[in-house]
């Protein structure tokens, strides 16, 4: 856990995506509203209640950037130690501390600004609940529906994940009517208010960016041959995180029951990822199935013969990688790949990481009023560089 703080803290960064944001954090709490201009009710970003959380963490840290990197850091930390306390035996505790550290996606994105971190502290704890030994059991509590809504709120593409856990859990309820009504009420209703306020501030259910990436009129073909690539990336650069995603899908279709629907709901988010193309950033979609795979290795590892030998093959996995985590310190850099996916970590660290800011850096700039408009192309940067 102490070198997990150690990595976290120096490879802390922001991406430029983040800054989108973070701008409209600035907006709202500056009195404008959540707009990204102040001018127009569009929705930028694409995670309402990290957002919101962002906005708290702004309140009570006054500069935006050092708030950004607190909430990042404090989340990740929670969802590691939750994910560290399911490790039962000490080779199962082993393999989980070494794969965090030497995941280069999951450590990339425990902080950046996006709403990662959150993802991950949500499928910690809703997985956790769903793995007791009466899974039946967890709708008495208001907060097992909560947690779908606080996932779908969070991002809402994730619901391919848990969608087939959502299922599994319906089954169990079916003849329990009133449980069922009543849980399913405390799930619906968080989700139904944003989407009448987003309905109602912005004019649209979703997202601006859902409407803009989705809508391109790219072939299929031409975009499911750009995921295949996102795949061989991860593949090529950072083997491990892919390592423990597909052990944990084995894992879970053969142990069946509720780690059976996680591993189907990874098959059906990997399956979307292939299917838009993937992503910029190299591992970001990667990290919550690879979350989840921990959880069912974590639960079901020690049935196979194979367990002790698992922390070994994390360190030989974790060694393949390009750039190992524990060697990315403040001279971490971008490097030149030839491809359009990218190490954002790498290419924003030495403006926008923690270690690498200095104090005029994390100064919040003061523009000058403008007599007319200007058109800016890149909208993190402009998040980044301007207050309003």
């Amino acid at each position: 856990m102490i070198l997990y703080v150690f990595i976290l803290i120096r490879t802390a960064w922001i991406s430029d995506d983040a800054c989108i944001t973070l701008r409209t954090v600035l907006n709202t709490l500056h009195g404008y509203g959540p707009t990204f201009n102040i001018d127009e009710r569009v929705q930028a970003y694409t995670h309402p209640l990290w957002f919101f959380l962002l906005c708290i963490s702004s309140l009570l840290v006054p500069n935006v950037f050092y708030a950004t990197f607190a909430l990042c850091i404090l989340v990740s930390l929670i969802a590691t130690v939750l994910l560290l306390l399911r490790c039962r035996q000490p080779a199962i505790l082993a393999m989980v501390g070494l794969a965090i550290v030497l995941s280069k996606a999951f450590v990339d994105f425990s902080t950046s600004g996006l709403e990662n971190p959150l993802i991950h502290l949500l499928l910690i704890i809703l997985v956790s609940l769903s793995l007791r030994d009466d899974p039946s059991s967890v709708w008495r509590s208001p907060l097992f529906p909560l947690l779908f809504s606080a996932v779908y709120l969070t991002r809402q593409d994730l619901v391919l994940l848990i969608l087939p856990l959502l299922t599994y859990h319906l089954f169990l309820l079916r003849h329990n009517i009133r449980q069922l009504v009543i849980s399913g009420l405390i799930a619906i209703v968080p989700i139904l208010l944003w989407s009448l306020f987003s309905l109602v501030y912005y004019g649209f259910l979703f997202p601006n960016t859902a409407y803009a990436k989705l809508s391109t009129g790219v072939p299929g073909s031409d975009l499911m041959l750009q995921g295949l690539r996102y795949f061989l990336r991860t593949i090529s650069r950072d083997p491990l995180t892919f390592f423990i995603l597909i052990s944990g899908v084995v894992v879970g279709l053969a142990a069946g029951g509720v780690s059976r629907s996680l591993a189907i709901g990874s098959v059906c988010y990997l399956a979307y990822v292939l299917r838009v193309g993937g992503d910029f950033m190299e591992g970001r979609f990667f990290t919550a199935p690879f979350v989840v795979s921990l959880m069912i290795l974590a639960r079901h590892l020690t049935q196979f013969r194979i367990a002790r030998l698992f922390p070994f093959a994390v360190i030989a996995f974790g060694s393949f990688g390009i750039y190992p985590n524990l060697l990315a310190g403040a001279s971490y850099d971008k490097l030149k790949y030839g491809s359009d996916i990218n190490d954002e970590r790498a290419f924003y660290f030495q403006r926008m990481g923690l270690i690498t800011w200095n104090s005029e850096q994390h100064k919040l700039p003061e523009w000058e009023v403008q007599k007319e408009p200007f058109v800016h192309i890149k909208g993190g940067g402009i998040g980044h560089y301007s207050l309003l």
